[in-house]
């Protein structure tokens, strides 16, 4: 009995991992660096962005809308794991309330994917 299981078990890993022989691994964390996600009109918001892709990354996009924001960072140095911040001025005529940053990671191979994050913009 123990042979049998030791063979389904074999099998299964040798059926999985021939199935998956390209997995692709795709990660994006995207955190708000001021005290309680929260930032008034005439300071910084400041974004630390992290992202791995096995397959290279090729670009990523920052869009705040709220901030008329659509920043293109491409060219880093490290080919397939990202590790950065941003600050983002936060203007006089900011609307009060909660905003949402949105990243879109390009890998080099064409794909993209997109990780978003809140934070509000709070009177002075």
């Amino acid at each position: 009995m123990k042979n049998l299981m030791c063979l389904f078990v074999i099998g299964v890993l040798v059926l999985t991992t021939s199935c998956n022989a390209d997995i692709d691994v795709n990660l994006v964390n995207v955190s708000v660096l001021n005290k309680k996600d929260e930032v008034a009109p005439g300071e910084e918001l400041k974004v630390k962005i992290n992202a791995t892709d096995t397959d290279g990354i090729e670009s990523i996009l920052i869009s705040i809308p709220s901030l008329d924001v659509d920043t293109l960072i491409a060219g880093y140095s490290e080919g397939d794991k990202w590790k950065f911040e941003k600050h983002f001025e936060v203007s006089n005529t900011a609307e009060i309330g909660s905003q949402d940053i949105f990243v879109t990671v390009t890998d080099k191979i064409g794909q993209t994917y997109e990780e978003s994050e809140g934070f509000k913009i709070i009177e002075d």
